[in-house]
């Protein structure tokens, strides 16, 4: 039965020690997770599979994070696949988004960000202290990773790092 709408919307704010794991977040009519603005201190996912969402099948995105301040919250170990739109989709309308970790470095912190309209869409902004490391991003549809329009400006992203990027 799909959910109308998105299946989990985060109003902006502090989300200290809050964690959203082991969920199976699948035929929504919009997104499976959708922030409006940024949310703080957030764990979606983790590093043991356990702790691994499935953002599967939804009509727009596995993931829309608005603009805004993401200190300290992480996106870690998750399945993200199949999704109309884009498996993550980061500022979209632009501005800036800060503070995001998306995969990372420790055992278990890859992403699989596979068979989406595009992989990652990065919309143009200002991304200071926000990071796409250590995922598997590969047979999406049209991107692995969109870096905004062809005269958009992108700066203080970090994409890859000391972990590899699987971007095909």
């Amino acid at each position: 039965q799909m959910c109308i709408r998105d299946s989990i919307e985060l109003a902006g704010g502090s989300y200290a020690g809050a964690t959203i794991a082991g969920n199976r977040i699948l035929d929504n009519d919009q997104n499976g997770i959708a922030a409006a603005a940024g949310v703080q201190g957030l764990t979606i996912g983790g590093t043991t599979a356990s702790a691994a969402n499935s953002l599967v099948i939804n009509r727009a995105n596995g993931l829309l994070l608005a603009a805004g301040s993401y200190a300290g919250t992480t996106i870690t170990g998750n399945s993200i696949v199949l999704n109309d739109t884009a498996g993550v989709n980061l500022a979209p309308g632009g501005a800036a988004l800060t503070g995001l970790m998306l995969g990372g470095t420790a055992a278990g912190s890859s992403n699989a960000i596979s068979g989406n309209g595009t992989g990652v869409v990065v919309a143009p902004g200002t991304y200071t202290d926000t990071v796409i490391q250590g995922n598997s991003i590969a047979s999406n549809r049209s991107h692995g990773v969109s870096l905004g329009a062809a005269s958009a400006t992108i700066s203080a992203l970090t994409v890859g790092g000391t972990a590899n990027t699987c971007l095909l």
